[in-house]
């Protein structure tokens, strides 16, 4: 049965201060925590 497709959560990077999402087992940083930036990313 294949997978169904999820939307990523968004995260804290504790230890950079950056937002950071992961998709098929890859992270990736999206800019600073809580900024309008990041979530539009």
């Amino acid at each position: 049965m294949p997978r169904k497709s999820r939307i990523p959560k968004y995260c804290h990077h504790k230890a950079s201060g950056r937002a950071v999402v992961r998709i098929d087992g890859k992270d990736h940083y999206l800019g600073a925590w809580n900024s309008p930036q990041s979530k539009v990313e």
